[in-house]
């Protein structure tokens, strides 16, 4: 199973992606990391270019495809579980074409130049009720695709949503509820 973690919030995702880890680490089940987002190696020409294209979307999401390939290729897979911060879906949003008519044709070239880079099983997205964060467009962008999942062919894919203001607010409630969707089979 491929659990992979969304959303705006880069310190919640990882404080909930920690949790995670040892939640499975007290089940004694073997878990994979996959940080399809992760800079590869410096030495790598894409990340030696990076700054004079990071600008260019056509650029960034090829960019993004490599990186994904290249991190995938250095994954042992010996775990039950895949753990991933980040997953298509950042390439998805990032580069969402302006045209709602162009994006199952996004989705569908995107699908055949990230293969054989996996679709998560689940994805737990943190999302925030307030519309006033300066992440608003990207996060409208999600919850577009999330709505839309059946239309765009991600059928069998699970959105699990936590809310930014109960995992501040609330350490205990967010473990119960980050557990719970770990548990589930859905």
């Amino acid at each position: 199973m491929y659990v992979a973690f969304e959303g705006t919030n880069e310190l919640l995702k990882n404080k909930l992606f920690a949790q995670c880890l040892e939640f499975y680490k007290n089940r004694n089940e073997s878990v994979d990391v996959f940080h399809p987002l992760a800079p590869m190696p410096s030495y790598v020409w894409w990340e030696q270019v990076f700054l004079k294209f990071s600008n260019n979307k056509v650029f960034t999401s090829d960019l993004l495809v490599s990186r994904a390939k290249y991190h995938l290729k250095h994954i042992k897979f010996n775990g039950q579980v895949l753990l991933g911060v980040g997953s298509i879906f950042t390439n998805l949003i990032e580069n969402w074409p302006s045209k709602d008519c162009l994006a199952n044709a996004h989705i569908r070239n995107l699908l055949t130049e990230l293969h054989p880079v996996p679709v998560p099983d689940k994805v737990i997205y943190i999302g925030k009720r307030s519309d006033a964060n300066s992440d608003h467009e990207k996060h409208q962008r999600y919850m577009h695709i999330f709505e839309n999942l059946k239309q765009y062919g991600f059928e069998n894919l699970k959105i699990h949503y936590l809310e930014e203001n109960v995992i501040e607010s609330n350490a205990i409630k967010s473990c119960d509820q980050l557990f719970e969707i770990l548990l589930s089979t859905t």
